[in-house]
């Protein structure tokens, strides 16, 4: 095994559960080694650089991988639906803002 091999590893998940881990799995197949020995280069590539860890996906790559166009696409896709989830939510701030003042006025009413 060398760590040449992991650098460009395309980006893929780790699980705490190590059984359920796409990385560790990915490591045991190219190193042909067990789950342990799997556990143990993971951290080595890790701490020494060779993996890096990308928050946006929350998915762990090698330090050289170079984004395919299709993952380009998924990240402008995943960028416009974050800008409309955001102007729901204003839409929605609005509306609670909105509802407030009424229930302010009705209260104010009642009170006087």
């Amino acid at each position: 095994m060398t760590r040449d091999q992991f650098r460009t590893m395309p980006p893929m998940r780790h699980d705490r559960d190590p059984t359920r881990s796409a990385v560790l799995a990915h490591i045991m197949a190219q190193a042909a080694c067990d789950l342990e020995q799997a556990k143990r280069t993971f951290h080595y590539l890790r701490n020494k650089g060779h993996l890096r860890f990308q928050k946006a996906g929350r998915t762990w790559m090698g330090a050289e991988h170079t984004p395919e166009e299709s993952e380009a696409a998924y990240r402008s896709r995943m960028a416009a639906e974050v800008a409309s989830l955001r102007h729901q939510m204003g839409q929605l701030q609005h509306l609670v803002d909105r509802l407030r003042a009424s229930h302010n006025e009705l209260v104010q009413q009642i009170s006087s």
